[in-house]
């Protein structure tokens, strides 16, 4: 009789822990987690099932992406900064080149490794040719060139009374991942 009470104990104790389990999501995910058992993972992924591909959909195959391709788009060019600015070298004066229009047809490959004394004559996204580039030298007026004026002296800065940035004691938890945080002897 004495051997069926720590067996019966454990069943009762068993079947309590199953029905407290079963009705708390949060402890029994907790639990499920400590133990060995591969469960099957709760995917994060926004990527719609395979059978909403457009083929599965019955839409025509020619139809055109809703998504626009800005492969072949460049930025506004900026010839005619060219004007502003002193070409070193032999070839066409800034003025001449500044009034012709970029060719964008013989563009500058983006992908291909080549040598650059055969793109003389290609043009870059900003409008001017590789040799219009080696003209300009090695430090051109980049504020004439890109249209981006250079930065304005601030008036009203006094180095002498200028007070430094705040100092803020609160700090976040630092974690280190590869370290050991305490010698085990």
């Amino acid at each position: 009789m004495y051997t069926l009470v720590p067996l019966a104990f454990g069943c009762v104790l068993f079947a309590a822990t199953a029905i407290f389990l079963a009705f708390d999501s949060k402890r029994r995910d907790a639990v499920l987690n400590r133990l060995p058992i591969r469960r099957r993972r709760v995917t994060g992924s926004l990527t719609p099932p395979r059978s909403l591909s457009p083929g599965k959909q019955g839409l025509p195959p020619n139809k055109p992406s809703s998504v626009p391709d800005y492969s072949d788009i460049f930025p506004p060019h900026r010839r005619e900064a060219l004007a502003d600015v002193q070409l070193t070298g032999n070839g066409k004066s800034a003025a001449d080149s500044s009034k012709l229009p970029p060719d964008y047809s013989n563009r500058v490959p983006s992908e291909d490794v080549c040598n650059t004394d055969d793109l003389s004559e290609h043009v870059t996204a900003t409008g001017f040719t590789v040799e219009e580039i080696r003209r300009l030298g090695d430090f051109p007026d980049y504020a004439a060139l890109s249209g981006v004026p250079l930065p304005q002296k601030y008036e009203g800065f006094d180095i002498a009374t200028a007070k430094p940035r705040p100092y803020r004691p609160i700090r976040w938890a630092y974690h280190q991942t590869m370290c050991m945080s305490a010698l085990v002897v």
